[in-house]
């Protein structure tokens, strides 16, 4: 393996929302607000 191909890229892991049975996508403009506990 060439010192190239073994180096990697830091990548942040996106969670998914799942909710009512679905996975809701940005893209069809349903957005939900995260908010902590407090609200």
């Amino acid at each position: 393996m060439s010192e190239s191909s073994a180096t990697r890229l830091s990548v942040f892991k996106t969670y998914k929302l799942y909710v009512g049975g679905k996975f809701p996508r940005s893209e069809s403009g349903r957005v939900y607000e995260v908010t902590d506990s407090k609200g």
